[in-house]
Order: C-alpha cells, then structure tokens, then sequence
C-alpha cells in the first residue's frame, strides 16, 4: 500500500488542482508557460529534492510486526520512494523523477513539461494538464513546502484521513 500512496503522491505531488483536457471534445490543452522568469521564478531554477514528508496523523505504513505509527512518513518509505525530485530550468522546462537515481526500483517515473512561479502558486503544464500549487519558501530560499488532504490505509488497513506536508529542498 505504501508503494501505492507514494507513487500517487510522487505523480501527482502537486496536483492539488487537476485539469485537464481532451481535444476530441474540443476542448484545448493548455499551452505551455514561455517568457523570461521574474525575479521571484528564479529562486526556483536548481535541483528540489524531496527530504520530509509528515503526516498530522501518526500513521504505521510498514508491515514490520511492530505497533510504531509515526507522523515521519519520509522514514517509512523505501529509498526507491523517497527518491524524488524536481529541476527547474531557466527555459520554463521542468522535469520530476521519482525512483530515478536509486537502481532497481519497480516503478521509476519521469515527467516533464513547462513552470510558472506567481504570487506563491507553482503551476505545470504536461501532457494535456495543468496542475497548480501553493508552494511555502522558507526565508533563506533553500526549502518549499507544500500540503494536500489524503486518505490512507495503515498497515492494519484502517483509513486515515490526514493532511500531508511534502518538504523540498535545493540540491547544492
């Protein structure tokens, strides 16, 4: 179950808003961003890594025969799951990969597409989508936050509905 919920997240990470479109219903997909990046885009050009997520909720994912629920889901997770990242680039382009630099893992994702950074939303465009985001900086600009509600199902299969905090941070 913890593969499921973390492949979910990783996919749509910043999916707290879905739209997306069919140009058989003649509905247009939306283009993507271009421009130069204002000042406030450019503290976002670099390598993010995912280095927290935590839970409201103490939850127990693993099947480890132990009682150990915790809010650190981060720690829970496989090295494959944990290993998620995102690059902006200063063209607009931007490409998420999750299971990508640790081997073996069962289901590597790569995703690209177009950012804009305004008035504290990140926005991106891929594959026929756009997916919008209140993201958090910290002050000194080297972390963003950002949360969605999810239900999840503990190791015992009881679902619990909880907010979840990703933390990103930049790669040196």
């Amino acid at each position: 179950m913890k593969k499921n919920v973390l492949a979910f997240a990783g996919w749509v990470c910043f999916a707290l808003i879905v739209v997306s479109c069919d140009s058989d219903q003649g509905n247009a997909c939306p283009k993507d961003f271009v421009g130069a990046l204002t000042g406030q885009e450019e503290q976002l050009v670099g390598t993010w890594v995912l280095s927290e997520i935590t839970s409201e909720s103490a939850i127990d994912l693993t099947d480890d025969e132990e009682q150990n629920p915790s809010t650190d889901l981060f720690e829970q997770y496989s090295e494959c799951d944990r290993d998620a990242s995102y690059i902006f680039d200063d063209d607009r382009t931007y490409r998420y990969d999750l299971g990508q630099r640790v081997g073996d893992c069962d289901y590597p994702i790569t995703a690209t597409g177009s950012w804009k950074f305004s008035a504290q939303i990140l926005s991106l465009t891929s594959t026929c989508s756009i997916q919008t985001a209140p993201l958090k900086l910290n002050a000194e600009g080297d972390t963003f936050t950002f949360s969605e509600v999810y239900k999840l199902k503990d190791v015992h299969g009881t679902i619990i509905q909880t907010k979840i905090v990703f933390t990103y941070s930049l790669a040196p």
